[in-house]
C-alpha cells in the first residue's frame, strides 16, 4: 500500500482503502491519477522540506480538502515565502549568505495545519510515522519513518540519492565556504545509518536499497568533500 508517482519530485502515496496520505506533492499531477489505485480522497500531505519542486502543486489542495504538515523548523518558509525572495537582501536576513539566499521557497504561501518537531509521531489509520530531523540539503529537512510489512521505510527527502550520491551541492552552501550545511548533512547521515532501515525512499530517483551500506559510503564521501572544501582551515577550532 505504498506507491510512488514522479514528476518534479517523487510523490509517495500511502493508501488505506480509498484514503491516502501523500509524502510531498510535486506539481500536483498525482491528484489526477489516484483513482487508478482506488484512492478517492487525500487526507494529509506531509512535506519533507520546503523546496519548490516538493510543493509547487499545493494550490490544488484547496479543492482536494487535504490537510498539510511539514517541518516546524521550516514553517516560515512555507507560510511566508515572499520574505525570503527579496530583491534587496542583507546579511542579517534569515537564510542568506553574502546577499544571496540559499533557500528555495514556494511561489505562494502554504499554510501548515501541523508542524512537526524531531521525534514527533504522526498517526493515520493505525499507521504511525516517526518524524526525524534530517538537516543538510535543507535547513529544516525532515524524514518520516514508517514500519511497513517488509520492514522500516524512511521517506528521506533530499538526504541521499541512490548510488550514495548528493542531490545538489548548492543546497548545502549555508555559510560561503565553511561547510556548515555539509556538516549538518554528515550528522543526518550518521543518524540514519544507526537505524534499522530496509529502504530509503528519496525525493528524487529510485529507491535506495541496502541503505546502511549506501549511507556508510556516502558518509565517507562527505568527509572527504568537507576536507577538500575547507582547504585546511579549522573552522571549529
Amino acid at each position: 500500500n505504498v506507491f510512488v508517482w514522479s514528476d518534479t519530485c517523487n510523490v509517495y502515496v500511502i493508501r488505506d482503502r480509498d484514503a491516502a496520505v501523500l509524502i510531498d506533492l510535486g506539481d500536483g499531477s498525482v491528484l489526477d491519477h489516484l483513482s487508478e489505485i482506488g484512492v478517492g480522497r487525500v487526507e494529509w500531505v506531509l512535506f519533507t522540506h520546503h523546496h519548490r519542486e516538493q510543493c509547487q502543486g499545493a494550490l490544488r489542495l484547496r479543492s482536494a480538502g487535504a490537510k498539510v504538515a511539514g517541518p516546524e523548523a521550516e514553517r516560515a518558509l512555507f507560510e511566508s515565502p515572499a520574505e525570503f525572495r527579496k530583491m534587496e537582501v542583507t546579511l542579517g536576513d534569515n537564510y542568506t549568505i553574502h546577499g544571496a539566499s540559499y533557500v528555495r521557497p514556494p511561489i505562494q504561501p502554504i499554510g501548515l495545519d501541523r508542524g512537526f518537531k524531531t521525534n514527533d509521531t504522526f498517526t493515520w489509520h493505525g499507521r504511525e510515522l516517526a518524524c526525524l530531523e534530517t538537516r543538510g540539503n535543507s535547513p529544516g529537512g525532515m524524514s518520516y519513518l514508517l514500519q511497513g510489512d517488509n520492514g522500516r521505510l524512511a521517506f528521506s527527502g533530499d538526504v541521499i540519492l541512490d548510488g550514495a550520491t548528493m542531490h545538489t551541492w548548492f543546497d548545502t552552501e549555508w555559510d560561503y565556504g565553511f561547510a556548515a550545511g555539509i556538516r549538518a548533512l554528515r550528522q543526518t547521515v550518521t543518524n540514519l545509518t544507526a537505524l534499522d532501515l530496509n529502504a530509503l525512499l528519496p525525493a528524487h530517483g529510485p529507491v535506495v536499497l541496502q541503505p546502511k551500506h549506501q549511507l556508510e559510503a556516502y558518509q565517507r564521501k562527505l568527509e572527504r568533500l568537507e576536507r577538500l572544501y575547507l582547504r585546511g582551515y579549522d573552522v571549529e577550532g
